[in-house]
């Protein structure tokens, strides 16, 4: 996928994610320590890697961000050809 766009979807907050993770009662609690560390090691490392960043605070908000920049990336791939 050379040329794609990297995408970053963050979490509103380290608080909702550790909420979001809790909810799903998937992980144990040194689990979820762990992805927690690692997101915000991931948030803080992506402002350099990632062509857009967008903040997953409300499902639809988010989706339609997405759907955005879909769109504007496959435009702009036109001109380029």
């Amino acid at each position: 996928l050379l040329g794609a766009p990297l995408l970053f979807v963050a979490p509103p907050s380290m608080e909702a994610l550790k909420r979001r993770l809790g909810g799903r009662g998937s992980e144990k609690e040194q689990d979820m320590d762990q992805r927690l560390k690692r997101a915000l090691f991931e948030m803080e490392q992506g402002k350099e890697y990632y062509d857009y960043l967008f903040v997953n605070d409300e499902l639809e908000v988010a989706y339609e961000i997405f759907k955005s920049i879909l769109v504007a990336e496959l435009h702009k791939q036109t001109w380029k050809e």
